[in-house]
This record gives structure tokens, C-alpha cells and sequence, in this order.
């Protein structure tokens, strides 16, 4: 009888710690499993990098599925925990499709809340919701039906930050855009003013070359001659290279004037 009583408690104690060994068993590879799911999901929302993700540019069309993608502004609200995203997609296919599932993914924490504050015409505003304090990198991925998924993607360093993220009607919306359409060309137009400066400077420094070379040319033989004049030659060549350069960068100058005007003409519809 004591041996029968024995045996059934050394059973039982061994079925206990079976199960203890199952579940340990069990628990590890679910960690392994979520661990390798995490890690690839990373590399399908994330590119191979060690560093901060680039983030992605502003007033750039992307082309995606026959439609025109240009993303407007990024900006995050600390205190709201919360991010807005402006951009236009222009649908160039007519298909009459133009409502998109919107997912957004915080490296660290996973998806967050994504809803549509408002869509009219071609602007989309896209708010990010229960956004994490110590965030670094998020994605937004804008998908369709028989269509890979459009990425765009921020970083703490990157994104624009804000106080308060308001809620702004169509109008003013479109106002904040123009006026930063503007503001890009305005950029455009000091860089392409500084590039005339240094193709003038260039111009300058070889014309005194130039005249440098043909006062060397009274003291020298026939062979020396013909190489100062191969350098002269050059030397007007890029004369004429930078001339024709300052040309092109004046009409594109033209160009951004005229499109600011433009923009400021929509502005005075919205107002």
C-alpha cells in the first residue's frame, strides 16, 4: 500500500513538472515566433539601416499606381501626442478610386491609430494618434487594391514639430500649402542667384587669365605660343559654358517668379 502511495506521488510530481517544462517550452518559442515576426515585419515597413530612417522629402511628386503622391507637411504635437500629415494625391488614372487604407507604424511600438481628418478634392490630412514619448521612426503606408503599398517616413530629427495641431478647414489648408509652395520656390530662386554669382566670378577669373596668357605670349617661342593659345581657347570656351549656364538659370528664375505669382492668386481665392 506505502509502495502504491509512493509511486502515485512520485506520478504526480512528475506530470506537475512535465507541465512546468511544457509551458517554459511553450512560453519560449512563442517569444521566438513574435521575436522573428517583429523582426521581419521591421524589414518590410523599415529599409536595412542601422542609423535613423531618411526621411521622406517634401513637395515632391512620387508617382504610384498612375497617381501623383506629393507629400506636404509632417508635423508632431508633443503634448498631443498626436501627428498630422498634409499631402495631395492626384489621380491620374480617372478610375474614380480615391479612398486608400491608411496604416501607420512606430518602429518601436507597432501600428498606431490612423484616421482621415479630412479629404476634399485632391488633399488628404492624415492624423497619427497615442503617439509614443520615445519614438524615433515612423511609417505611413498608403495602400489600394491591386496595388503595392506608397511608404513615407519621419524621424524624430526630421519631423517639423509643433505647440498645438489645429483643426483647419479645406480653405486654410490649402492656403498653408501654397504658402509653402512658395516659400520652396523662393529657395529655388536664392540658389540659382547664388549659382549665376559663382558662373560670373568664373567668368572673371578667366578673362584675367586670358590676358594674362597673352601678355606671356611676347616672350615666347612658336611651339609655346600654340600651347598658351589651347589655353585661351579653353579658357573662352568655359566663358561661353557659363554665359549660356547664367542664361538658363534666368529663365528658370522667370519660371519660379511666375509660379509664385500664380500661387498667391489661389491664396486670394481661399481667403
Amino acid at each position: 500500500m506505502k509502495k502504491e502511495k509512493t509511486a502515485a506521488i512520485i506520478f504526480n510530481k512528475y506530470k506537475k513538472a512535465k507541465h512546468r517544462t511544457s509551458m517554459i517550452l511553450t512560453g519560449f518559442i512563442i517569444f521566438i515566433v513574435c521575436g522573428y515576426a517583429l523582426f521581419f515585419t521591421s524589414k518590410v515597413w523599415y529599409p536595412d539601416n542601422n542609423d535613423l530612417i531618411k526621411p521622406s522629402k517634401m513637395n515632391v511628386a512620387r508617382q504610384w499606381d498612375s497617381r501623383q503622391v506629393t507629400l506636404i507637411s509632417w508635423e508632431y504635437c508633443k503634448p498631443q501626442s498626436e501627428m498630422e500629415i498634409v499631402l495631395t494625391i492626384k489621380n491620374m488614372s480617372f478610375d474614380g478610386i480615391n479612398t486608400y487604407d491608411l496604416t501607420a507604424l512606430d518602429r518601436k511600438k507597432g501600428y498606431l491609430t490612423t484616421s482621415l481628418y479630412l479629404q476634399e478634392k485632391d488633399l488628404y490630412v492624415i492624423r497619427i494618434q497615442d503617439i509614443p514619448d520615445d519614438w524615433s521612426e515612423i511609417s505611413l503606408q498608403i495602400r489600394k487594391e491591386d496595388a503595392n503599398a506608397l511608404k513615407l517616413y519621419t524621424n524624430k530629427r526630421a519631423v517639423d514639430t509643433t505647440d498645438k495641431i489645429e483643426d483647419l478647414t479645406y480653405a486654410q489648408y490649402m492656403i498653408e500649402q501654397q504658402n509653402g509652395i512658395i516659400e520652396g520656390y523662393e529657395q529655388m530662386i536664392e540658389a540659382l542667384n547664388k549659382q549665376i554669382e559663382e558662373e560670373q566670378q568664373t567668368i572673371e577669373n578667366c578673362k584675367s587669365e586670358i590676358e594674362e596668357l597673352k601678355e606671356s605670349e611676347k616672350y615666347q617661342t612658336a611651339q609655346e605660343q600654340k600651347n598658351t593659345e589651347q589655353l585661351i581657347a579653353k579658357a573662352n570656351s568655359q566663358i561661353g559654358t557659363s554665359n549660356s549656364n547664367i542664361d538658363n538659370y534666368k529663365d528658370q528664375i522667370e519660371e519660379y517668379k511666375e509660379r509664385i505669382k500664380n500661387a498667391r492668386l489661389q491664396i486670394e481665392q481661399y481667403e
